[in-house]
Formats: structure tokens, C-alpha cells, sequence
């Protein structure tokens, strides 16, 4: 009698974890979001500097600026760069909190005029933002 009741006090205590276990999986954390995301020409002191979607053909350097929340641990978010229509660059960048901020930065040569595109992805490709913007 007692080599069973342990096994099944046992069996129980194996049963209470796989079940803990189970619903913590099934609780998903908050999403990733973007709260703020814009093209501009600098960043400083973690804040964009000269927003805009019209820049002039004279700019030889623009930067995507993107607040993200929702992190429950460390992760990472993409930003691609597209130039009419073909991408020019694949930035991943560091997220390391709940609420973070942080920016690439792109080189523009004189001769890329036209429709530029940024598009941020979380780490598992999933889209979260772009904006499009335009060398003119």
C-alpha cells in the first residue's frame, strides 16, 4: 500500500508540473508594438532630429528612428531599407526592454532620387511598421 500511494503522489506531483507548465505556455506576452517610428536626418540624444517624408536629393544620410514596447525579454527588430522597390540594406538592432528606443542609419548616394521605403520587422519577420518616404 505505501508503494503505491507514493507512486501516486508521485504521478500527481508529475501531472501538477506538466499542467503548470502547460498553462504559463499558453499565457502569451504582450506583442511587440510600435509606438513611434520616423525617417529623419539625425538622431540625437535618442531623439529624431528633421522628421520628414519629402527629403531633397542633396541629403547624403537618413536615419529610421523606432520606439518599441512590449518586450518581455531581450529580442531583436529588422529594418529594412528599400530603394525603389529593392532592398538596399538589413539592420538588426538590439531590443532590450519593455520600452526602447534605437535608430539605423543609411547612406544615400546623389543619384538614388525617387521612393525609398523602410519596413520594420520583429525577429521573427513578422511586419510591424514601414514608412515610405522620398528623395526628391
Amino acid at each position: 500500500m505505501k508503494k503505491t500511494m507514493r507512486t501516486s503522489l508521485a504521478g500527481m506531483v508529475c501531472l501538477a508540473a506538466v499542467l503548470t507548465a502547460g498553462s504559463a505556455a499558453s499565457q502569451t506576452n504582450p506583442p511587440l508594438m510600435v509606438q513611434d517610428a520616423v525617417v529623419c536626418r539625425d538622431v540625437v540624444e535618442r531623439t529624431p532630429v528633421g522628421p520628414g517624408e519629402v527629403f531633397p536629393d542633396t541629403i547624403s544620410r537618413l536615419c529610421c528612428f523606432t520606439r518599441v514596447t512590449g518586450a518581455a525579454a531581450e529580442t531583436e527588430i529588422v529594418h529594412n531599407w528599400y530603394y525603389n522597390g529593392r532592398l538596399m540594406a538589413s539592420i538588426p538592432l538590439r531590443v532590450a526592454s519593455a520600452d526602447w528606443r534605437t535608430y539605423s542609419a543609411k547612406r544615400i548616394a546623389p543619384h538614388q532620387k525617387g521612393e525609398w521605403m523602410v519596413e520594420v520587422l520583429a525577429a521573427d519577420g513578422t511586419p510591424l511598421t514601414r514608412m515610405v518616404f522620398l528623395i526628391a
